[in-house]
């Protein structure tokens, strides 16, 4: 189950994530979009897509391909432990139950990062319309 509440939204990169961008060359860039673990991978696509779009149109172009992709996702077990304790006495006598159980949950922090070449009039089958893009996706990404 997902706490929708606690999960990244989209923009720009702060200490809780967000994304990130910069020019390679005159027409392709880097669009980076990192999340808490509250975040499904999914929605981190969706928002890198968004900002690759974004910046498509910002830049003067109209159309985008991703020329790759990387998974940068960051996994940890977070450890704790619980504990509990009991105690009898009878007089001088004196008993302490007690127990210690740990559990670990497995933390998955998404982030990916695609590379795009951006184009303005003529581009490849398949390139993504990035305004097409935006109309359909925003602003139903939470």
């Amino acid at each position: 189950m997902v706490a929708s509440g606690c999960a990244t939204t989209y923009h720009p990169k702060t200490w809780t994530g967000g994304y990130t961008d910069f020019r390679i060359s005159k027409d392709t860039f880097s669009v980076t979009f990192k999340a808490n673990a509250y975040t499904p991978k999914e929605d981190v696509v969706k928002y890198a897509l968004r900002r690759a779009s974004e910046l498509t149109l910002m830049k003067g172009f109209t159309h985008f391909v991703v020329l790759g992709e990387s998974d940068d996702s960051k996994s940890f077990m977070y450890h704790t432990s619980t504990g509990s304790a009991s105690a009898y006495s009878y007089g001088n006598y004196a008993k302490v139950y007690g127990s210690s159980t740990g559990y670990s949950i497995p933390i998955k922090k998404p982030r990916i990062t695609l590379q795009i070449k951006c184009f303005k009039s003529e581009y490849p089958e398949g390139a993504i319309d990035a305004k097409e893009f935006l109309d359909y996706n925003v602003p139903e990404i939470k």
